[in-house]
């Protein structure tokens, strides 16, 4: 019954971290990067107590289930804010010049 737990938890954790995610990605969407990276680190915070609480509490399904909100929470709200916030971006522009030339 465990491993039906910890399965089901998984699930859960990333469905809802992905839809919490995608929503507040569509709603920041306007916002400038350094929110987006701010809101990802409360998800980080909060995938992260959940895990704390779950292994404290001897709940395999609630660590599980916080490892997986927070990588659903960061999936989601990349695909919500639909823009490319990472540093490569700026590297980017000179990788295809240096294919073409």
């Amino acid at each position: 019954m465990n491993e039906v737990q910890t399965v089901i938890g998984a699930l859960v954790g990333a469905g809802v971290g992905f839809a919490g995610g995608f929503a507040v990605g569509r709603w920041i969407h306007a916002a400038a990067s350094w929110v987006y990276w701010t809101l990802n680190g409360v998800a980080l915070v909060v995938g992260i107590a959940a895990s704390y609480y779950g292994l404290a509490s001897a709940r395999t399904w609630v660590f599980v289930a916080g490892v997986a909100f927070m990588g659903g929470a960061f999936s989601g709200m990349k695909y919500g804010y639909g823009q490319v916030v990472a540093p490569w971006e700026i590297t980017k522009a000179g990788a295809e010049e240096r294919r073409d030339g």
